[in-house]
């Protein structure tokens, strides 16, 4: 794991390496930059979302994005990531496990009793990632696209 890692918030200045991780780590390369900005902007001032970054030596090497929710079935609130992603050339490298961690720790400190994450039936390494964090499978996730 890189020794001088900080886990840090996310700047305006970092959009743009957040959007490079979720366009080649996550596969989403036919994102607008300016409507991601747009939303980046709105999330950033919505108490309910964190986006935190990995920064190695003044490179961000990877991100975690996080929404505080309530749940109809839980006394506390739980938290939902929204993504993760770390470049892959520091994959395996101990970075997405501190990002974890950090999580962890703001759950603790904000009296969150669940952390949940979606994760495409594809990325099987990121299942393998998940579980040997802690995390288990209990459901399937739906989705039915609208047009607007």
């Amino acid at each position: 794991m890189p020794v001088d890692l900080i886990i840090r918030d996310a700047f305006k200045s970092d959009y743009d390496s957040v959007f490079s991780l979720i366009c080649n780590e996550l596969g989403y390369a036919g994102l607008d930059f300016d409507k991601f900005n747009e939303r980046m902007d709105r999330f950033s001032v919505d108490s309910s979302m964190t986006t935190m970054v990995a920064d190695y030596e003044g490179c961000i090497v990877g991100f975690i994005g996080v929404q505080i929710e309530r749940a109809y079935t839980l006394e506390n609130s739980a938290i939902l990531i929204m993504a993760l992603a770390v470049k892959s050339e520091f994959q395996g490298k101990g970075v997405g496990s501190r990002l974890l961690e950090w999580l962890d720790d703001f759950a603790n400190r904000n009296q969150i009793s669940l952390i949940a994450v979606s994760s495409n039936l594809r990325r099987l390494d990121a299942h393998a990632f998940y579980e040997s964090r802690g995390f288990s499978k209990t459901s399937y996730k739906f989705k039915k696209q609208l047009s607007l």
